[in-house]
């Protein structure tokens, strides 16, 4: 039995003919690796400037105190603010030429911070890198739900969020690389040097992205694919509505649904397990041990490592099993685990804060899986940006605090506030997941009530002759539920 299920799974998840093969396949070698390089490198910024800090930029610049986690605040304050429009222009600006200018925006700004000679200067670069940047995660994670199949997503989205931990893997061989042959060459830091090589694979990257990335199917010619394969694309997902100009009725819609506000909550308070990685705890205890700088950077990598391992094989397991949801539980004991034996610091050998540390990777688990659900949760396509955006909106709010609060770089690298904090996040992320699933279920079986309601009261109005029985069709139907092909065991809790 289960293995017929999981067979008739994954013949729901092939495609479905010769033409349909092809789209996935052009889909697959230019939408997915552009954007997953695009991330990949707007990533590798953000990890530079944690290995920066602590390679000599502090010294170089005189940080001061909180200076650097004061810096991390602004940007993420921009970032956060900046969903706003990124969420009105994505679903209306063509994807070609919105993701390519961003990504050279922010590869001049990375070769800026190479010059920088002052904190003051610090803050202005990043607060203007944080804006280009926040199109992005959220934007990327739209476009890609825009051309696949729900039961194609999960594992596409999976491998576009390890992009993020590909640039923080290879971030660490390259700042290696960089502060071991370029330090000092031409009378500039190694840690400068870095920017300036991001910032040119940025800028190249921006380059190819206007030639090879596709714009949404319904957003009009794209230089690589047909309009045949263009309305493939759009014929092959599940319908939404069609929501041509933002207007108040639309906006009541998305601020009165259960997903912007549920999804918010969710990633927001659940990135908060994404700390080992995001405040760099790895190379800031490195630091106080007899590893040299130049090493420092690999001996992190295992845990981007480990992250990347777990993210692909929840994205693989969601599309294979349905419910997204349940990702969030596995993530959420992970770093219960990895929290409970890094506040041992004191008195667990290095080994033991290594393998909590490495182990910490897995707070990045759920990401894929709840961007995946957010984008099969949206009714319409501004719908669906709103709440894409809005997850990374609710994000950056709590984070621009709640790292000051409980991870400040003074209390490095014990930050043992910031461990206690993980544990009650980790349970508080499991329990909302499971509040959000009965409330997508109850709100799926009140709209299919509803539809069905409508028919029979229109069955009975054309049995009377008062509409034609043609009318019937409701367009609209598809909006309560997937199509026969997204069918699997989700109706169930």
């Amino acid at each position: 039995m289960a293995l017929g299920k999981l067979g008739e799974i994954y013949a729901n998840a092939r495609p479905r003919d010769a033409a349909e093969r092809r789209l996935l396949t052009k889909l697959d070698c230019t939408l997915l690796p552009i954007v997953c390089l695009l991330y990949w490198s707007n990533y590798l910024n953000r990890t530079n400037y944690a290995f920066a800090y602590t390679s000599g930029m502090r010294q170089e610049l005189n940080f001061q105190g909180n200076d650097f986690t004061s810096t991390n605040s602004v940007f993420s304050a921009i970032y956060c603010v900046a969903q706003i429009p990124h969420a009105f222009f994505v679903p209306r600006v063509p994807s070609r030429w919105y993701f390519s200018f961003m990504a050279l925006c922010w590869g001049v700004c990375s070769v800026g911070l190479a010059f920088v000679t002052n904190v003051p200067q610090v803050y202005a670069i990043r607060a203007l890198t944080a804006f280009v940047e926040a199109s992005t995660f959220s934007g990327s994670h739209y476009l890609l739900g825009s051309w696949y199949r729900h039961a194609e997503l999960g594992k596409r989205s999976a491998l576009f969020a390890c992009s993020a931990q590909l640039g923080s893997l290879f971030s660490g061989i390259l700042q290696g690389a960089i502060y071991d042959s370029l330090n000092g060459n031409g009378g500039r830091s190694g840690w400068r040097w870095t920017f300036l090589v991001d910032g040119v694979i940025a800028i190249a990257l921006a380059l190819v992205a206007f030639w090879v990335l596709p714009s949404s199917p319904k957003q009009g010619a794209n230089y690589l694919f047909s309009a045949e394969e263009r309305e493939l694309a759009i014929n092959r997902l599940p319908r939404t509505e069609e929501v041509k100009i933002l207007s108040k009725r639309a906006v009541r819609q998305i601020l009165g649904g259960w997903p912007f506000w549920m999804f918010g909550v969710l990633f927001g308070v659940s990135t908060q397990l994404e700390a080992f990685g995001i405040n760099g705890i790895f190379p800031q205890w490195l630091a106080t041990t007899s590893v040299s700088v130049s090493k420092r950077s690999y001996y992190a990598l295992p845990q981007t490592a480990f992250a990347i391992v777990t993210t692909v094989a929840g994205g693989f397991a969601c599309d294979i099993f349905g419910k997204r949801w349940r990702i969030n539980f596995v993530q959420g004991f992970g770093m219960i685990l990895a929290a409970g034996v890094y506040l041992g610091y004191d008195s667990i050998s290095n080994a033991g804060k290594y393998f909590a540390l490495v182990f910490g990777g897995i707070g990045y688990m759920g990401q894929a899986a709840n961007f995946t659900w957010a984008n099969e949760a949206g009714r319409s396509d501004f719908e669906r940006a709103a709440t894409l955006f809005g997850m990374n909106l609710f994000s950056n709010a709590i984070n621009a605090w709640w790292v000051l609060l409980l991870w400040p770089v003074t209390t490095a690298p014990k930050y043992t506030r910031g461990m206690i904090s993980t544990i009650p996040i980790a349970i508080f992320t499991m329990a909302w997941a499971s509040l959000m699933r009965w409330t997508e279920l109850r709100s799926r079986h009140r709209t299919r009530a509803a539809l069905e309601g409508a028919r029979d009261d229109a069955e009975k109005r054309a049995a009377a002759g008062v509409i034609p029985e043609q009318d019937l069709d409701d367009p609209d139907k598809s909006l309560a539920d997937p199509t026969p092909n997204e069918r699997r065991s989700d109706d169930k809790f």
